[in-house]
């Protein structure tokens, strides 16, 4: 995607306030907030312009929007710091005139071209389209900021949100917010609040823990953390030949082959499955396939449950890290082999346990803890038996209004693969198709690119690296052929 003998514009950064006056302060964080991913998370956002659009509107549109984002959410104007190293334990600071970074990028690219190859993540490197070469640690550093990429026929914006303390459904409603102020901005419309976070949605004390509390290695969720006794040269090397067994796909699966897989899962006489149990199910059963597990092994399916609405006293748009995990147990062989409606009873079970005692029980051990540092999540994704579902499905990236001359186009993250058995929906697409993000070893990928199942229902777009795209062909032609 290089432009040789293009000149584009050196990229221009901006410091951004408030739009409205935030004092200095200190936030102090629950147990969600103590146990997120410690990472600055860059989420892509790919649009197409339209002869509506214009530039110098777009670039003042977006340091608009990022100022309406810190005045609606101040502990984004902020960085988290450590309370208590000893324990692990963080709080938010706020200084006096707060400021974050806003970067505007013109990159020699095509989006009609990119359109056309589905925005393949192997294009999107941290070192072209984020503020940083590579990943951000989330302690430190900073909450918020955003780099908008503008390319020939379209823009990438890249919005950097501090995970620690913002969860997936969290970022959802950032995203949302995002959208609300570059909206109006580009229409040239008034700025006013979203109104998606009332003063109760911001209020971290919904979230505190009940006690007593059974110690945190009573709970299935935890495990001592492995002690690390490599030397760094050791562990970069390490790292570096795990990353090279990894692989991060974009898959499409079509409205009609929803509705054929949701069908085909279906029992007449059983309560009816949703179509997120059906897609983990469907999901579950062939990484399980691919993985070649033997029949006894125990594989364990993880996902995300959202604890808003569930506990009353969190709003439905609260903002911080408030998830706990769903759990659900099988052998290899009855994953393959029990009805859909079994294995859906099982997942169900696993939702139904996290009451909303349980959850605030389970805030009040982490609370109680010594030193989270010395617990790590209790599963075993890397290279072995366990996979995790997200669903992002319901999400409303695709109908959101983001200002006149934007026609929003593709929901990606950049292209490293880090890890494996991660399985992400991202949110629905204006067609009714979805999109699914793969995050898997290599060796599963390439059994998973020759299943006739997986692939009777998924149809393959792009990856974070282009000698995939020609794999994925091969195979697709040797499975027309059978």
């Amino acid at each position: 995607m290089s432009g040789h003998g293009e000149h584009t514009p050196p990229p221009r950064d901006f410091w951004i306030s408030p739009s409205s006056h935030i004092p200095p302060q200190t936030i102090a964080l629950p147990a969600g907030d103590q146990i997120g991913v410690t990472v600055v998370q860059p989420l892509v956002m790919c649009f197409r312009t339209t002869n509506e659009y214009e530039e110098t509107r777009f670039i003042d549109a977006v340091q608009t929007a990022a100022a309406g984002c810190l005045s609606e959410l101040p502990a984004l104007a902020g960085k988290l710091v450590w309370k208590d190293e000893a324990r692990h334990r963080i709080e938010c600071q706020i200084p006096e005139s707060p400021k974050v970074q806003v970067r505007i990028k013109w990159l020699p690219w095509d989006a009609q071209k990119l359109d056309a190859q589905h925005w393949p993540p192997y294009i999107f490197q941290h070192a072209e389209v984020c503020l940083a070469p590579r990943p951000t640690y989330g302690i430190g550093t900073y909450n918020f900021g955003l780099q908008a990429n503008i390319i020939r026929g379209g823009v990438i914006i890249v919005m950097h949100m501090n995970h620690t303390i913002l969860d997936g459904s969290a970022q959802g409603v950032l995203q949302s917010i995002f959208a609300h102020h570059l909206g109006r901005a580009m229409d040239k419309g008034p700025s006013e609040s979203s109104g998606l976070l009332p003063p109760v949605a911001l209020d971290k004390t919904t979230t505190s823990g009940s006690h007593p509390a059974r110690p945190i290695l009573e709970w299935n969720d935890w495990k001592l953390a492995e002690k690390n006794t490599m030397s760094a040269e050791a562990a970069t090397k390490a790292l570096f030949a795990k990353l090279a067994k990894l692989t991060f796909t974009i898959w499409h699966i079509s409205p009609e082959k929803l509705a054929k897989l949701r069908r085909s899962m279906q029992d007449p006489k059983q309560e009816r499955l949703s179509m997120a149990t059906c897609l983990s199910i469907w999901l579950w059963r062939a990484i399980t396939r691919t993985r070649a597990l033997a029949p006894d092994t125990v594989t364990r399916l993880l996902m995300p449950i959202q604890t808003r609405g569930r506990v009353k006293e969190v709003h439905q748009n609260y903002s911080g890290s408030a998830l706990v995990y769903g759990r659900t147990k099988a052998k290899a062989s009855e994953v393959s082999s029990l009805p859909a409606h079994e294995l859906g009873a099982r997942i169900g079970n696993s939702v139904a346990w996290w009451t909303a005692e349980k959850i605030r029980e389970h805030w009040g051990s982490v609370e109680d803890c010594d030193d989270i540092a010395r617990y790590q999540s209790n599963t075993n994704r890397d290279f072995g038996t366990d996979i995790e579902c997200t669903h992002l499905s319901n999400f409303a990236f695709y109908n959101l209004h983001w200002g006149r001359g934007l026609q929003v186009r593709a929901y990606r993250l950049p292209g490293i693969a880090f890890t494996d058995g991660w399985l992400n929906f991202a949110p629905r697409l204006a067609s009714g198709g979805n999109e699914l993000l793969l995050y898997l070893a290599r060796d599963t990928l390439e059994k998973l690119m020759k299943d006739a199942e997986f692939r009777e229902y998924a149809e393959y777009w792009s990856a974070s690296d282009p000698a995939l795209d020609k794999q994925a062909a091969e195979t697709e032609r040797t499975l027309s052929r059978l």
